[in-house]
């Protein structure tokens, strides 16, 4: 299957813009906006923050086609187009045909999987024939700390773009011996599809992932865990 087919499909533009621009939408938790929150706003580099699916297809007979897609979020961490998602949502679920996309606002990309972990559900993937200098956000050096403020930014479900602000409620931390990824809960109540997301502090540096939610709180994989398996997949980090 070629680009221009799944341009088609979804309606967007490969490797170059379409111009639609609609307006995205914020969502927002009970917790209010602070100067740090403004920016935040004001200096992230929002297209680092990307759509990304799983599409594959079955075929069950001459005549029938089975079609499968999973949903979720993701983020650059470096110029030259790697991109950090969770395995879940990019996993092999075994098909006759398995293509991977990243969208980055109207644009659409082919990308492949360089790295994952399972166990930590982590995945990390390439783009195909990436443009020289893509935005990308960068992750934070040190750990969150009970109390902080955070917001979750990403595209639920492959959607709009939704923002959720909260707090860090408690961690975990990473085994040294990387057996235990590490964790941090926070009370941003992020929605169904949210898996990818990063989770930013005040300053636009990552400092988790996504990875699992409930009706009062989500949980998120620590930016250090992260750091420690990108650097075993030879993922260059600025």
């Amino acid at each position: 299957m070629v680009c221009g087919a799944f341009a088609i499909l979804f309606g967007l533009g490969c490797a170059t813009p379409t111009g639609r621009g609609a307006p995205e939408r914020r969502s927002r938790a009970s917790v209010g906006d602070t100067d740090d929150g403004a920016s935040l706003r004001a200096g992230l580099p929002e297209t680092a923050i990307v759509r990304v699916r799983h599409h594959g297809q079955k075929l069950l007979s001459p005549r029938a086609l089975e079609l499968s897609e999973s949903r979720g979020s993701g983020f650059l961490v470096s110029a030259d187009g790697y991109v950090v998602t969770n395995h879940h949502v990019v996993a092999s679920r075994g098909l006759d045909d398995e293509y991977i996309t990243v969208e980055q606002g109207e644009t659409l990309y082919f990308a492949q999987v360089v790295g994952f972990d399972a166990g930590g559900d982590l995945a990390v993937l390439r783009i195909r024939g990436a443009p020289r200098a893509m935005p990308y956000l960068t992750l934070r050096q040190s750990l969150p700390r009970p109390g902080e403020s955070v917001r979750v930014i990403g595209h639920p479900g492959g959607g709009e773009r939704t923002e959720i602000v909260g707090t860090v409620l408690r961690l975990a931390l990473p085994d040294p011996t990387g057996v235990a990824k590490g964790y941090l809960e926070s009370d941003a109540i992020v929605t169904k599809g949210s898996s990818g997301s990063p989770v930013l502090d005040a300053r636009g540096d990552v400092i988790g992932i996504i990875n699992e939610r409930s009706p009062t709180r989500s949980r998120a994989v620590l930016a250090e865990y992260l750091r420690r398996r990108l650097a075993q997949w030879n993922v260059p980090l600025r």
